[in-house]
């Protein structure tokens, strides 16, 4: 992942923990992909942050049609395997859902690279939203199928926006 994809996501994830507002969160998002591409980049593209205001676009043209805004994302955007699309298609997906029990039904919906696109754009919804709004029954299959200690992570995110709170 380029420096300003990777950072992109993960000011994405920190800010959505203190924040309120999501159109701060993505304030912050563009800031810090200012300053990853001030940093370098590794290959030669399009800019993310201009992709990503694309996405927002349709995302504010969309709401209220889950299905139109993932075909349109898919179609302009892009949902495949390279930075330049799997990143603000997955900031643009937060965007819309802003939870993250709908974040990832859309992705799982929208085709392309969905797993990679649900995990981070999810991500970013569960951290707005906190660990309470994220379905049981999403949580049960998530620990069925995976081999991870969630709660290690749950409990660093907790941290997090208890402090910030």
């Amino acid at each position: 992942m380029t420096i300003a994809g990777a950072a992109m996501i993960a000011e994405a994830v920190s800010s959505a923990i203190v924040k309120d507002d999501f159109e701060k969160v993505m304030e912050d998002v563009f800031g810090i992909e200012e300053i990853g591409y001030g940093m370098g980049c590794e290959t030669f593209s399009p800019r993310l942050g201009e992709r990503l205001r694309i996405g927002l676009d349709i995302a504010g043209s969309y709401k209220g049609d889950d299905e139109g805004f993932i075909h349109k994302l898919y179609d302009v955007v892009g949902t495949g395997v390279g930075i330049i699309e799997s990143v603000p298609a997955a900031l643009s997906v937060a965007y819309y859902a802003q939870d993250p029990n709908l974040s990832c039904l859309l992705c799982a919906n929208m085709a392309g690279d969905t797993d990679t696109i649900g995990a981070m754009a999810t991500a970013v919804c569960g951290a707005f939203t906190g660990m309470g709004r994220i379905k049981p029954e999403y949580i049960r299959t998530l620990r069925q199928q995976n081999d991870a200690d969630f709660d290690h992570y749950i409990r660093i995110l907790e941290k997090g926006r208890e402090r910030f709170a």
